[in-house]
């Protein structure tokens, strides 16, 4: 519309000017996006509206980023905790099984068992406080007689 009203007023300022006997003066180039304000503020706005969707485009990416990154901490905390566990069975069942054999070769019962883990686990923590009361494998009563 608005070129369509720029074109009439053009065509009438032509016309006038040869009724009157002059010579239409010749056309300037249109106008630069400097000397036009509506021109220069569509240019404004349609920068502005590309910028926008860029950071939309940004923001869209970075999301997608952070949740690869959630995944991939997730799978890797997953990994490394089922690889500790099974290396705790792993040891928990070593242990048994040495424990199993050494009762084997000493011939011991399920209380010696006890009371041998018992000494080994005093023997592993030493501390100058620890006071253990221990039966008397011996049947001493202590009093130095038979």
């Amino acid at each position: 519309r608005r070129r369509r009203r720029r074109r009439r007023r053009r065509r009438r300022r032509r016309r006038r000017g040869r009724r009157r006997g002059r010579v239409a003066a010749k056309q300037q180039p249109a106008p630069t996006t400097h000397s036009n304000p509506q021109v220069t503020k569509e240019y404004q706005q349609r920068v502005t509206a590309i910028l926008k969707n860029l950071e939309v485009m940004q923001a869209e990416v970075n999301a997608q980023v952070s949740v690869i990154e959630a995944e991939a901490d997730r799978t890797s905390l997953q990994i490394t905790n089922a690889a500790v566990a099974e290396g705790y069975m792993l040891q928990q069942a070593a242990k048994t099984n040495a424990t199993a054999l050494v009762a084997k070769t000493l011939g011991l019962d399920g209380p010696e068992v006890v009371q041998y883990l018992k000494l080994k686990a005093m023997k592993s923590h030493p501390s100058a406080r620890t006071v253990i009361g221990l039966h008397d494998p011996f049947g001493t009563d202590g009093s130095g007689g038979n």
